[in-house]
């Protein structure tokens, strides 16, 4: 593989490492991943992620704001970048970013409806309200049985 797409056979070694309990390895070889994908967003987002589980979470933020500028190689990164900063609770305004950078972008109606959810907690967490109503709403506009917006939107609304 490593002919082929380093990257790629970087980021299979670093989670070969991370199974080996090796961090040092995984690390190693999650910048790797970063340096053949020529700072890729997928890459900055691999190497976040790999900080996330291990709970180095200074340096997690620290690969995001990586992510912010890097080559977009693979939009979805933006928002699962911003799920992850809502779910450990870090830089709200940067998971902001992320999901309406998303959205600007042409988008299929699959992630969309989910990133519209994200950015609406992301929204409340802030203290946005209406603006994560209106979110909610969106999410439910492109998939109306989506429960968990249903239930997000019940709860700002009330």
């Amino acid at each position: 593989m490593m002919p082929t797409n380093p990257a790629m056979a970087h980021w299979v070694l670093a989670r070969i490492a991370e199974k080996n309990k090796d961090s040092a390895g995984a690390e190693r070889e999650y910048r790797a991943e970063i340096e053949a994908s020529h700072s890729g967003a997928r890459a900055w987002l691999n190497l976040a992620n790999f900080f996330r589980y291990a709970r180095r979470l200074d340096d997690m933020e620290k690969a995001m704001k990586n992510l912010e500028s890097c080559p977009l190689d693979f939009p979805e990164s933006l928002m699962h970048a911003g799920d992850i900063l809502l779910r450990t609770g870090r830089n709200t305004p940067m998971g902001i970013r992320f999901l309406r950078r998303y959205l600007e972008a042409p988008v299929e109606a699959g992630p969309a409806f989910k990133a519209r959810e994200i950015l609406g907690q992301l929204l409340e967490r802030q203290g946005n309200r209406s603006g994560a109503a209106a979110e909610y709403r969106a999410a439910l506009a492109l998939a109306p049985t989506y429960l968990r917006a249903r239930e997000d939107l019940k709860r700002v609304e009330h």
